[in-house]
């Protein structure tokens, strides 16, 4: 019982004492390089569902080893911090969704590509409505990121059904949002959709309009 106490008290304290790093981290910018990398992956995860990420505060905790890393909400997030991502050789999950009031991101497709070259392990992607992505952006995740299986591309115009053609050699992809994709015909759409990957173009698309 009392160890059930003790180790319950260290993880209140733990949580109060990252929740003001994270209520000040503006002021402690500087300081964040020198944290432990398992701490440094947690105030990633911690202010990023806060919408507390800017440039800074991304350039100063982003290491190797982080495995989960959400960028929606990072302000003024730009192609050098992007390809910063490329030291992240452990990313397994990444987002880069536009938000209606965010800032408008666009990126150079170079540099996306670039970034999906150095990420092996990468297998949850969303870069939902990003006007970067082109066929060129596709061919690079499909041949240097095989782990994918979850792809959130909806919104994109920018790619054909060249991208199609790519994301079909993409073994454990099952899980795939297309949904207003001007450039893709429903029929490459539907032959990508056989097999395992649950295609879910129609559904999104009604959900997005709603």
């Amino acid at each position: 019982m009392h160890e059930d106490k003790t180790n319950s008290w260290n993880a209140s304290l733990k949580y109060l004492c990252i929740d003001a790093v994270c209520r000040s981290i503006d002021r402690q910018t500087s300081a964040l390089k020198y944290l432990p990398v398992s701490l440094k992956n947690v105030l990633l995860h911690v202010l990023g569902r806060r919408a507390a990420l800017n440039v800074a505060v991304v350039t100063s905790l982003l290491n190797h080893s982080v495995e989960k890393l959400d960028l929606t909400s990072c302000k003024g997030l730009d192609d050098q911090v992007l390809r910063s991502l490329a030291s992240c050789s452990q990313l397994r999950e990444l987002t880069i969704n536009k938000q209606i009031l965010s800032e408008t991101k666009e990126f150079d497709s170079s540099t996306l590509s670039f970034v999906f070259s150095r990420l092996p392990l990468l297998s949850v992607l969303h870069l939902k409505e990003c006007t970067s992505m082109t066929d060129d952006v596709i061919a690079s995740i499909a041949d240097n990121c095989p782990a994918i299986s979850v792809l959130n591309i909806g919104g994109v115009h920018s790619i054909t059904d060249t991208s199609m053609k790519w994301l079909a050699k993409l073994e454990h992809l099952t899980s795939l949002n297309i949904s207003h994709s001007g450039e893709v015909n429903k029929k490459t759409k539907g032959q990508v959709a056989e097999g395992s990957v649950e295609e879910r173009e129609e559904d999104c698309g009604k959900e997005e309009e709603t």
